[in-house]
């Protein structure tokens, strides 16, 4: 069965919507059905949901390497200069802020969140593929 690739990048925008491991989705790999769970809310879950063979968990960000050193990487490639400053963000609290806050001054901020958008697409991707999930990636077939 295809998946809907627009439904798991939702159930991943879920799972990274909070601290992680604040939230989780779990795809149904027969139907293709997300279960949500969060500290604040869960969907009615089957009683099978512990079937590792039927049902997967979605990925946090962290899971596909796609925190820090996302950052850097893009710091690499686009802002080498200033690689010092955004390294002392990452030292402190709040780095992530600060770090966008920055790139909002420079004027590259749609410029790491098309990066950052590509490289989470490409990653969830990968992870479908590694994890035998055939998707259908409406977005690449639109005109």
């Amino acid at each position: 069965m295809k998946h809907d690739f627009t439904e798991i990048q939702s159930g991943y925008m879920f799972v990274n919507s909070g601290p992680e491991g604040s939230s989780s989705a779990i795809l149904d790999r027969e139907t293709g059905k997300l279960y949500y769970k969060s500290s604040e809310d869960e969907d009615e879950m089957p009683e099978d949901i512990e079937d590792e063979e039927k049902y997967i968990g979605i990925p946090h960000k962290n899971d596909l390497d796609l925190g820090k050193r996302l950052v850097f990487d893009f710091v690499l490639k686009f802002i080498p200069d200033e690689l010092e400053l955004i390294d002392g963000f990452f030292r402190h609290p709040g780095a992530y802020s600060n770090f966008k806050n920055y790139l909002s001054r420079i004027c590259k901020l749609k410029e790491w969140q098309k990066y950052e958008e590509e490289a989470e697409d490409n990653a969830l991707k990968e992870w479908c593929k590694e994890n035998n999930i055939e998707i259908e990636d409406k977005k690449e077939k639109a005109p």
